[in-house]
């Protein structure tokens, strides 16, 4: 089976990096859902084994171990042990993902102590979008930046208390943080630019006896 995603520099440029994470938090354990886009990981961990440029389902099963390793190398959340509950792929309109669940039978401290410093060697870019569901409660959207160094708020009674290394801590994040990863995330793609002027030339143009001014 052969996936249609082309793995390109290109295709690197055309989207801005972006993970999805999906927290269930129960009163006493907690499933995780992370989306990690198959050109990120492609990036990082060299899916494209042959180099031709795209992916086939024989190159993404090999690679499984490897994917699998990575993610739990670059997040994990303080007090709660991630153990792996599932996996497959996916695809969007932007790409194929790979879909990594975990499951933890704990109970998720406010706020959410998430590390994550997914693909902060590859691309400075890239950020991480979750949505933290506790019962009883509304969701909360957290925006995870793997380069910032933060400490994040030890579990109480947890060994694993926080440290110099990047990480992102899980709390609510401004209308402003929003608008300056929206403002980012437009920015770091030129057909997003290209869109923009396009739709502005319009609103600046007139047809005249002499022809458009």
């Amino acid at each position: 089976m052969l996936l249609a995603l082309t793995v390109t520099t290109a295709a690197q440029a055309h989207k801005s990096s972006d993970a999805y994470l999906q927290l269930d938090a129960g009163v006493d354990h907690l499933d995780l859902r992370l989306d990690l886009a198959l050109r990120d990981l492609d990036q990082a961990i060299d899916l494209d084994g042959n180099g031709d440029g795209r992916l086939t389902w024989g190159e993404i099963k090999a690679a499984w171990p490897r994917i699998d390793s990575y993610a739990a190398t670059h997040l994990s959340i303080d007090g709660c042990p991630l153990a792996p509950a599932g996996r497959g792929l996916e695809r969007r309109s932007d790409g194929a993902y790979a879909v990594l669940r975990y499951t933890s039978p704990c109970r998720l401290a406010a706020p959410a102590p998430i590390r994550y410093t997914m693909f902060a060697d590859v691309d400075p870019t890239h950020r991480g979008i979750a949505k933290v569901q506790r019962a009883g409660g509304g969701p909360e959207l957290v925006v995870l930046d793997p380069a910032r160094a933060a400490g994040v708020p030890p579990v109480e009674g947890s060994s694993s208390a926080a440290s110099g290394a990047a990480a992102a801590a899980a709390s609510s994040p401004s209308r402003w943080q929003f608008l300056d990863e929206g403002v980012r995330h437009i920015l770091g793609g030129y057909d997003h630019v290209l869109f923009l002027i396009c739709l502005l030339l319009p609103a600046v143009l007139r047809r005249t006896e002499r022809g458009w001014q």
